[in-house]
């Protein structure tokens, strides 16, 4: 059980010298990432990220239960009572986009999982309202880098009767 790993760990870092205590304490290497068990305080287990997969989920630590039968981090609770830890949620969509373990770069969070802005423009869709006057997405190009480099453009097929009174004005 994780307590008890803590437990054993503490006793022996107590009795090594200062040279010696630099170590880190029990870890588990689990689907999020690698979580150490920091201490135990009263009713509770100070948990935090040594790696995750998302490395925001390493900038604080945070709490489970006390559970002294628990031998691995799917069978501790939060201990705010919530129904799940903190990064639950965004590691459900991380697996259910097939992504691999380890660290993700920025880029991958926002492609896998910041969903473009869809607008209707004219009766057709367009991805961030980046439209060509052809009808097709950046230019007739449809590759992301493209569009991400057009997001705040957005050229709007006019209309017939735009097009009328343009031609109109012209003559």
């Amino acid at each position: 059980p994780l307590v008890r790993a803590y437990e054993v760990f503490r006793d022996a870092v107590s009795k090594v010298s200062g040279v010696a205590r630099t170590v880190r304490g029990p870890s588990m290497s689990c689907e999020p990432g690698k979580v150490a068990v920091m201490g135990l305080l009263n009713d509770m287990m100070i948990l935090q990220f040594l790696q995750a997969r998302n490395p925001e989920w390493m900038k604080n630590p945070f709490l489970a239960k006390y559970d002294e039968n628990a031998t691995w981090l799917d069978e501790l609770t939060p201990y705010d009572g919530a129904e799940s830890f903190f990064f639950q949620k965004e590691l459900d969509q991380m697996v259910h986009a097939g992504m691999s373990s380890g660290q993700m770069t920025d880029d991958i969070i926002q492609s896998k999982f910041v969903k473009p802005k869809t607008k209707i423009l004219n009766g057709s869709k367009s991805l961030n309202g980046v439209k060509s006057m052809n009808g097709n997405v950046a230019n007739g190009a449809s590759s992301k880098s493209a569009v991400k480099k057009s997001q705040n453009i957005v050229i709007m097929k006019p209309s017939e009767q735009q097009q009328q009174q343009a031609q109109e004005t012209a003559n």
